[in-house]
C-alpha cells in the first residue's frame, strides 16, 4: 500500500462525522471522545476547509451544535450538513406532505412543512417512538398511495451511546421497504447527493476531500463512491470486523488522540498529512491529524539522510515540514540505550511527522521511539 503522503496528497477539505467521532451521545449531553476537541481546533487553525457531516436525526441542528459547544467544540450551525434540513428542502420542492415517524427532538425542523393529508412518509431515528402503532400508521399511509414515497434520514444500522450500541433508523426503514414492496429514498449518508452538498458548502471537489467517520459503510463506503478518500476512526461504532469488510476498505485508520505541543499557525498549504503509528498501539495501525504541509516540501526527501542527533546534521527540510521546523533535541538528552549515531530513517517514522512548526515534541528518543525502526534499534 502506498505511503500516507501519497495516499492523502492534495487533500484540501475534511468532512467530519459527529456521533462516534467527536462524541458519544447519551444522558447528560453525552461525552466528548478523547482528543476530539483538540483535533477539531487544530484542523480549523489550518487552511483546510472543514465541514461537519452527520446523520443525526434525534436533535435539531441548533440543539446538536449547542450540545457540542458545551462540550468544548468550536462549531456553528452553519458548518453542519444534516439530513433533516435537506429533507425539508426536498419536501418543499416536490410538494410532499409527510407522515412524520421521527423523534420529538427533531420535529422543530419540520415546523414549516405541511403534514395534512400525508402523501409520503419521512422516517428518522425515532427512538422510543418506534412503536408498533406508529410503524403501522406509516405502513398504512404508504399502502394507500398509488406511488408511495418513503424518505429515510440516513439508513444506519446502529450507533453508539455512552450506555452502549443502539438501533438506528436502518432496520425500521428496511421493515417498511419489505412490507410495502418499495425502495426508500435516503437523505443523509451514504447518499451521494448528501456528500456532494457538504462538499459544495466548502467549495472543494471530491478528489480533494477526505471523510472521517466511524461507519465503514455509511461514512467510508459512501464517501469513496463519491470519489473521496475516507478514514475510519477506532471509536464509536467501529468493530474490528470492519477491517475485513467484504466490500469496503478504508483508506486508513485514524485516532484523534495524542495532540501535544504547540498548535502551528496557519501557513501556505494545500494538503493534509497523516502518519501511521503501528508502534503506539501494538497490532493496530492508525493515524493522527497533523498540520498542513507545503506543496514544495512534499516533493523533497522521501526519507531522511541522517538521524540528525543535532540540528547541524538535520536535512534542510525535516520530511514534509517547512525550514523553520528545527529539531531541538541534543544527543546528551537521549535516554540510555537509544540510538545516537546517524542512521537512515524509515518513511513511517513518527519523529518527523509529529513535530509542530517551530516547536518539536519530546522526540522519538522517548515515548515515540517505538514507532521508528531507527530509534527502536532498527536499520
Amino acid at each position: 500500500m502506498a505511503p500516507w503522503g501519497k495516499r492523502l496528497a492534495g487533500v484540501r477539505g475534511v468532512l467530519l462525522d459527529i456521533s462516534g467521532v467527536l462524541y458519544d451521545s447519551g444522558a447528560g449531553g453525552g461525552t466528548a471522545i478523547a482528543g476530539s476537541v483538540e483535533a477539531v481546533a487544530r484542523l480549523k487553525r489550518s487552511r483546510l476547509k472543514v465541514r461537519f457531516c452527520t446523520n443525526e436525526s434525534q436533535k435539531s441542528r441548533a440543539e446538536l451544535v449547542g450540545q457540542l459547544r458545551r462540550l468544548g467544540f468550536d462549531i456553528s450551525e452553519g458548518e453542519v450538513t444534516a439530513p433533516a434540513p435537506a429533507a425539508c428542502q426536498i419536501l418543499k420542492e416536490r410538494g410532499l406532505r409527510p407522515y412524520l415517524l421521527i423523534h420529538d427532538g427533531v420535529r422543530s425542523e419540520f415546523d414549516q412543512i405541511d403534514t395534512s393529508n400525508p402523501n409520503c412518509v419521512v422516517i428518522a431515528d425515532a427512538g422510543e417512538s418506534f412503536s408498533y402503532q406508529n410503524m403501522n400508521n406509516a405502513f398504512q399511509v404508504l399502502m394507500e398511495l398509488e406511488n408511495p414515497v418513503l424518505i429515510s434520514l440516513g439508513k444506519g444500522r446502529y450507533y453508539k451511546e455512552t450506555s452502549g450500541l443502539m438501533l438506528d433508523v436502518g432496520p425500521y426503514m428496511k421493515a417498511l421497504e419489505y412490507a410495502c414492496g418499495i425502495k426508500a429514498e435516503v437523505v443523509g449518508k451514504p447518499s451521494p447527493e448528501f456528500f456532494k452538498s457538504a462538499l459544495q458548502a466548502i467549495g472543494v471537489e471530491a478528489h480533494q476531500a477526505v471523510m472521517i467517520g466511524d461507519d465503514i459503510v455509511g461514512d467510508v463506503g459512501g464517501a469513496q463512491r463519491c470519489g473521496m478518500r475516507a478514514l475510519q476512526v477506532r471509536t464509536g461504532k467501529f468493530r474490528p470486523s470492519d477491517e475485513h469488510h467484504p466490500e469496503v476498505k478504508a483508506d486508513g485508520k485514524l485516532h484523534l488522540t495524542g495532540f501535544r505541543g504547540t498548535v502551528p499557525t496557519a501557513s501556505s498549504s494545500d494538503s493534509l498529512h497523516f502518519s501511521e503509528e503501528p508502534g503506539r498501539n501494538p497490532g493496530a495501525s492508525y493515524a493522527q491529524i497533523l498540520q498542513p504541509r507545503t506543496k514544495s516540501a512534499s516533493l523533497r526527501l522521501p526519507r531522511h539522510t541522517a538521524h540528525h542527533p543535532t540540528p547541524e546534521t538535520m536535512p534542510a527540510r525535516c520530511f514534509f515540514y517547512p525550514p523553520s521546523h528545527l529539531c531541538r533535541q541534543r544527543p546528551g538528552a537521549a535516554p540510555e540505550g537509544t540510538v545516537k549515531a546517524p542512521m537512515p530513517h524509515s518513511e513511517n517514522c513518527s519523529l518527523c511527522v509529529q513535530g509542530t512548526q517551530g516547536t518539536f515534541w519530546t522526540h522519538c528518543w522517548t515515548d515515540l521511539k517505538v514507532s521508528c525502526p531507527v530509534c527502536a534499534g532498527g536499520n
